[in-house]
């Protein structure tokens, strides 16, 4: 992550499980964005395009000197996959995706 300044980073933390403990120290670093809590996937899923995509996005261009991007428009193939029902999904403890 030192490494990598014109990668923002977007830390995505389950709301029932504590930060990784040495995740304080990644916070220093000036292309890290606050973290964005999740209750489940459904949530995480609801808002993955405003706090997560548009986020890093336009943080990515601010860094090449862009200002206000518009976020382009997703391809069809994804257009299509948000307006197929989904299977329920959930993640574990542990962290792992699971679908019933």
């Amino acid at each position: 992550m030192p490494y990598l300044p014109s990668v923002p980073v977007i830390p995505l933390i389950l709301e029932s499980e504590p930060p990784y403990a040495m995740f304080e120290h990644f916070q220093r670093y000036r292309w890290v964005q606050p973290a964005v809590k999740y209750r489940d996937l459904p949530h995480l899923m609801e808002i993955f395009d405003k706090r997560v995509l548009k986020v890093g996005f336009t943080e990515a261009m601010k860094s090449r000197g862009i200002e206000n991007p518009k976020l382009p428009k997703p391809p069809k193939w994804r257009r299509e996959a948000l307006m197929t029902p989904r299977r329920a999904a959930s993640i574990s403890p542990s962290g792992h995706l699971s679908s019933s």
